[in-house]
């Protein structure tokens, strides 16, 4: 008896787990997709006012987190160009 409770702890458990790693992967995919927009966006706000990228801001892009992608779009179109440091 304790046995079988025991299994079907188990299977719980893996079946809980196999359902917060799809709802992390789901989280995870939206913040790479979001970022991804966010950073087109960028681009074609900088294509539109002729900023051109140096290398450094082009590795901001890269690396960056969304929040700071929204804080250097707003930058641009506020002030339509790359924010100072």
């Amino acid at each position: 008896m304790i046995e079988e409770y025991r299994e079907q702890g188990f299977r719980d458990g893996r079946k809980q787990g196999f359902s917060d790693g799809h709802k992390q992967g789901f989280r995870e995919a939206a913040v790479r997709t979001a970022r991804s927009e966010r950073v087109k966006g960028i681009k074609a706000i900088c294509d539109a006012y002729e900023i051109r990228l140096s290398a450094a801001q082009q590795q901001t892009l890269t690396t960056a987190e969304l929040d700071q992608l929204e804080a250097i779009q707003a930058s641009l179109l506020s002030a339509k160009a790359w924010p100072s440091e």
